[in-house]
């Protein structure tokens, strides 16, 4: 046994090579890396082409989710979904922002929804019929209104309505609000050097245009990462009669449906009103375009005229986002 053992000269080779003397054999070596044990980033590269089919589905149903809560044109557009360092992404966003963070049951792990102040100013200023000309400035740092703050909670739970029905097709996640801030420091969801994934999605009301960003740490995604890279479907309806489908989906066609034209909308103040008498004329400009919508949901810019003798809309323009988001939905099974 004696023999076996290294000499205080080997010993001593040993320990200059491990402590990187320049003189070893392996200190010119470019291509040696450290492995750091502590990390826990999956050692396979974040590609999972799903998540980007999910945030495209969510863009669909969120966009019509909210066109109907807010009785506006609406456009939802998903970006391409980014991994980055978690404190890359906080230090973009100043003091002033909605910070939701959010479980994802039965994942691991906590998510982040940041609405911006410009995002939050247009909801307000929306739902009590204005235009979109009042927006509160980005730098002002304050508390959210009670107002403001149901305005938010009634937002995110279209958000996440949404988010568990474009996860359906990977597998059903629980989406639910834990808390809200108004500072970053206080949402803490990972640690500075912890990889997440994140996501913009610009949201559009009438002519206002602002974004959300949503962050969920790569880690919570272990449980269900083979899913992610190599799914299957979930789809039901291979499993049912091809006649039985068929005969629904011409059933759906055949649905009636109610398609309104606000052919003019007329500002007033209470006092003008109680003094109107019968005879009385309101006066008002005929929009160059009318939106023609479907429960709320406007489907078709249109133009106003006769024709054959009748009142008439004539069809200027399809509007693509919210005709594709109603057959998504309609492909959806129940």
């Amino acid at each position: 046994m004696m023999q076996k053992l290294l000499s205080s000269a080997e010993i001593s080779s040993l320990m200059t090579n491990l402590q990187g003397n320049p003189g070893s054999p392996n200190s010119g070596k470019a291509d040696v890396k450290l492995y750091a044990v502590s990390n826990q980033e999956p050692i396979d590269k974040f590609n999972f082409p799903y998540i980007d089919i999910i945030n495209q589905r969510f863009a669909n149903f969120f966009n019509t989710s909210l066109a109907v809560f807010l009785r506006n044109s609406t456009e939802v557009i998903s970006t391409q979904v980014k991994k980055e360092k978690y404190s890359d992404f906080i230090d973009r966003f100043n003091e002033y922002a909605s910070i939701n963070v959010f479980s994802l049951k039965p994942l691991s792990g906590n998510g982040l929804v940041i609405l911006e102040a410009s995002l939050v100013s247009a909801l307000v200023d929306n739902l009590f019929g204005g235009k979109g000309h009042f927006q509160t400035a980005d730098h002002q740092i304050r508390e959210f209104t009670q107002t403001e703050q149901r305005i938010i909670r009634k937002f995110l739970n279209l958000v996440f309505e949404a988010q568990k029905k474009s996860w359906d097709l990977i597998r059903k996640v629980d989406f639910e609000l834990t808390r809200s801030e108004t500072k970053t420091q206080f949402a803490r969801i990972a640690s500075p050097h912890e990889m997440v994934i994140t996501n913009t999605f610009y949201i559009k009301i009438g002519e206002v245009c602002s974004q959300m960003h949503l962050c969920i740490p790569v880690i919570a995604f272990n449980p269900i990462h083979d899913l992610l890279q190599n799914h299957v479907p979930n789809v039901l309806e291979g499993d049912l009669p091809n006649n039985w489908t068929e005969s629904l989906k011409q059933q759906i066609k055949s649905a009636d449906l109610e398609l309104t034209a606000n052919l003019a909308t007329i500002q007033s103040t209470l006092r003008q009103l109680k003094e109107l008498q019968p005879g009385d004329l309101l006066e008002f400009e005929m929009p160059e375009q009318i939106h023609l919508s479907v429960d709320g949901l406007a489907i078709m810019e249109c133009s106003f005229g006769q024709a054959k003798g009748k009142y008439a809309l004539k069809i200027e323009k399809l509007l693509k986002n919210s005709l594709q988001a109603i057959q998504d939905s309609s492909h959806e099974p129940n």
